[in-house]
């Protein structure tokens, strides 16, 4: 029996059903010389070396007719399919053209000046950088007659600096205060201390408010 040869492996690839074990009487040289000559990639699954088995060989054999078989279909399908590109007719071109008015068709009394303009502008951004930010929210500020008391005697709205902080020097003013003022522990009754003269800081307000309002006296008997 005559050597199997790549002119032989040539035929079987040829054919168009081709059985599992169609190539296994094929030398692994035969099988390899086969699929560099039809450009065929073979993944190598050995373990001890850089180069493919003679399975490799054969199931590469046996993939790459499916793969170029289903490539070929979806090309034909994209190509002739009902959802295949057409070709783009002549189309027209819409332009929108915007014409700046002409100086002379502005109403009187909108010319503005340099100087003045560069002035609104200044005022304009003066007014967005004191505009009350959300992330600081007002805060129900109850004044009492001292740690004691259980009403109140004055209820406000404060809003707190960019930090969340309250100026106490503030609030005294809005309170209308002439003393000291003190924040009042609500659990304790009694005065928080004043760690940082003329601010509490917003870290401190989780334990300070209750029924979301914080207590505040300008005695402390």
């Amino acid at each position: 029996m005559s050597p199997l040869t790549i002119a032989n492996a040539e035929k079987v690839y040829q054919r168009d059903t081709v059985s599992r074990t169609a190539y296994n009487p094929f030398p692994k040289a035969v099988l390899q010389e086969l699929c560099e000559k039809k450009g065929i990639f073979v993944a190598n699954t050995g373990l001890r070396s850089n180069v493919p088995t003679k399975t490799d060989y054969i199931q590469a054999l046996h993939f790459f007719p499916c793969q170029r078989m289903t490539q070929e279909v979806e090309i034909e399908m994209s190509t002739n399919g009902p959802f295949a590109r057409k070709e783009a007719g002549p189309q027209s071109l819409e332009v929108n053209v915007v014409m700046e008015p002409e100086p002379h068709s502005q109403p009187a009394g909108t010319l503005v000046e340099e100087g003045g303009l560069a002035a609104s502008s200044a005022m304009e951004l003066d007014e967005i950088e004191t505009l009350p930010s959300p992330l600081t929210p007002s805060l129900r500020i109850c004044l009492y007659k001292d740690a004691k008391a259980w009403h109140y005697l004055q209820e406000i709205l404060f809003r707190r600096d960019l930090e969340g902080n309250i100026n106490l020097c503030e609030l005294k003013t809005e309170l209308a205060v002439d003393g000291q003022l003190y924040v009042l522990d609500p659990r304790r009754h009694r005065p928080f201390f004043d760690y940082t003269p003329g601010i509490l800081h917003a870290n401190d307000l989780g334990a300070l408010l209750l029924d979301g309002f914080l207590r505040v006296t300008d005695r402390l008997a």
